[in-house]
């Protein structure tokens, strides 16, 4: 199986009563190498306490660091807030993701695919080492990840025209193109990008699904099944457990019930990237 190269933010989520490594591409590199992935993790972080707590959970999670630079800026953070399960995000602004250099040691040979979100991009620096990544995969999964106000929109459309496959949650929809129902918004956004074929979109306590450009197919997860303690990190569960999926040749119909097991999952714990249980994890691999 070939590795999954992953650009963007490392941070710390800040809660009322703890401090949680996080950023959703970190998330993802974690959640893959827990399934049993090998993932390349390109971003910085700061000298400071943070930072070497970031390399320190980089390397707990097996995750290879060796494009994670270290820079002048302080470490990434969020204050999070969470009500009903949902949470709100405080970005701090000038970190160490936006200022990602390109590691120019990198291979195009090693990786099956690209993830990526939107996040880092908010930065000059940070986009173009993204621009330079880009053409070294194929396959290219776009996580659009609105984080409001960093969310400009001329950016998001380079993105989105680079994409292969994009994941994209019914909140985050209209950011893209107008939506009044499923059908119609994922045949609106094929025939705006013509690049992206594959659509991963989540709609909450609705599930998700999975729309095939190629077979015109639409696959439908169940909803979950568990009530919500927190839905951080349960969206990036989803895209890691994909692109496992998809790099071991998985059907799609297997994809996406692999991807909402461990969803289903992680809604039930506070922490973007839980401790999986053996019983459970055999399910999902």
């Amino acid at each position: 199986m070939k590795k999954l190269l992953v650009f963007g933010e490392v941070l710390f989520d800040l809660f009322e009563e703890k401090v949680e490594i996080g950023g959703a591409p970190f998330n993802v590199a974690a959640h893959f190498s827990a399934l049993g992935g090998r993932a390349d993790f390109v971003s910085a972080v700061g000298t400071d306490e943070l930072g070497q707590k970031a390399l320190d959970a980089v390397r707990s999670f097996q995750i290879d660091g060796r494009f994670v630079a270290l820079t002048d800026h302080p470490t990434g953070y969020c204050k999070v807030t969470l009500k009903d399960g949902t949470p709100s995000y405080d970005l701090k602004n000038n970190v160490a993701y936006d200022a990602i250099p390109f590691p120019e040691e990198i291979s195009a040979e090693d990786y099956g695919a690209l993830y990526y979100g939107s996040l880092a991009c908010r930065s000059s620096a940070s986009f173009e080492t993204l621009k330079k990544l880009i053409p070294l995969c194929s396959e290219r999964f776009f996580d659009i990840n609105i984080r409001p106000p960093y969310h400009e929109r001329e950016t998001i459309r380079k993105l989105l025209f680079a994409a292969t496959t994009l994941k994209i949650s019914r909140e985050e929809a209209e950011e893209i193109c107008p939506y009044y129902n499923e059908e119609q918004y994922l045949h609106d956004v094929i025939n705006a990008f013509p690049n992206i074929q594959k659509i991963l979109f989540t709609m909450d306590k609705d599930g998700s699904l999975l729309f095939d450009a190629h077979r015109d197919t639409i696959l439908y997860a169940p909803k979950p099944k568990e009530k919500p303690l927190s839905t951080v990190g349960a969206g990036d569960s989803l895209s890691a457990c994909y692109l496992y999926h998809l790099f071991k040749g998985s059907t799609p119909e297997r994809a996406l019930e692999a991807c909402s097991t461990l969803a289903d999952f992680v809604i039930t714990r506070l922490g973007a990237v839980p401790t999986l249980p053996e019983e459970l994890k055999n399910k999902i691999v």
